[in-house]
């Protein structure tokens, strides 16, 4: 920055004043560009615009001071001639953190009032609608800046952002959604309990109690959602009701000890909807927990098995 003297141009171009008159004529603007000119204005000349409506975190200033570091000052800020600030509220604010008095600026000479209000917002807008990355050439990019030992952290993308783009990643051998066909001869029969660990599998009917006890192996269970993929009606006011509260139903000994009834920490209960899958023969289905609102309904439809403690 120290070639830009002080109210004196920093135009270096060769192009001339004319031709860059004919450029502007072939634009449609017949104004002087702000970047026709670039100056050195003391920062406390500037007005920020209180209505700015774009944020910068104290994380971004500080990425913005270590690239004004690196690389000096590379894009004026742009203001209006009453010194009004239209583009660069956040470089300003690094210049600030790094004790920078005076920046290269460009003015917006003969600018209306609503013409700086807009381009506040157009500045930032159209610097990210519709544009993206091409993932494969910014991977390679920040491939060959690291392996030639440049901070990365300086191309503004954060640790997390650049593990996502700089891992190896490949498509997998089979297509996600090309389900195989039913086989002949399943592996797995109606009656086959598996074996996971510490989780059991059973390939049975949640609706036969037999069943159930079978694959519970004799462990009182906390909770069971029987309506995949959605676990609904989230109701904590079943342990009052079926006197497995705390603070509710409880019964109390002689020496005021409370006697905290199995499942009394459970944190709720999920119910199905009404409209659950009935069983063939049309009786109720087994309930591990029977609760008030697992009632059968005026429909005659049953709900599924709830399980809870």
């Amino acid at each position: 920055m120290d070639h830009i003297e002080r109210g004196k141009s920093a135009n270096t171009s060769p192009v001339s004043a004319p031709a860059r008159a004919r450029a502007r004529e072939a634009a449609g603007n017949q104004r002087p560009w702000p970047a026709d000119k670039v100056e050195r204005w003391s920062i406390d000349r500037l007005i920020p615009y209180a209505k700015n409506a774009r944020t910068h975190t104290d994380a971004q200033v500080a990425a913005i001071a270590a690239s004004i570091k690196e690389w000096g000052w590379t894009s004026p800020a742009l203001v209006g001639e009453d010194g009004g600030l239209i583009a660069g509220h956040a470089r300003i604010l690094a210049a600030r953190q790094l004790g920078i008095s005076e920046i290269p600026v460009m003015v917006a000479a003969g600018w209306s009032e609503a013409q700086k209000r807009a381009y506040v917002l157009a500045d930032n807008q159209l610097a990210i609608t519709g544009s993206g990355w091409d993932p494969e050439l910014l991977r390679l990019e920040l491939g060959e800046l690291k392996l030639g030992g440049f901070d990365l952290s300086l191309t503004g993308f954060g640790d997390l952002e650049l593990k996502n783009i700089m891992a190896d990643r490949n498509s997998g051998l089979t297509d996600p959604d090309d389900a195989p066909a039913v086989p002949e001869h399943p592996v797995s029969q109606t009656g086959d309990l598996w074996l996971l660990g510490r989780h059991r599998l059973l390939c049975g009917d949640s609706t036969v109690a037999t069943d159930v006890a079978r694959v519970l192996g004799g462990v009182a269970p906390h909770l069971m959602v029987t309506d995949p993929p959605y676990g609904v009606n989230y109701d904590p006011g079943w342990r009052n009701q079926a006197g497995r509260s705390i603070n509710g139903t409880t019964q109390r000994i002689a020496t005021g000890t409370v006697i905290k009834p199995i499942g009394a920490r459970a944190v709720g209960k999920v119910v199905t909807s009404c409209c659950g899958p009935r069983r063939r023969s049309g009786s109720p289905a087994p309930r591990i927990f029977n609760s008030p609102s697992s009632s059968r309904s005026s429909s005659g439809s049953h709900p599924e098995p709830v399980i809870a403690s």
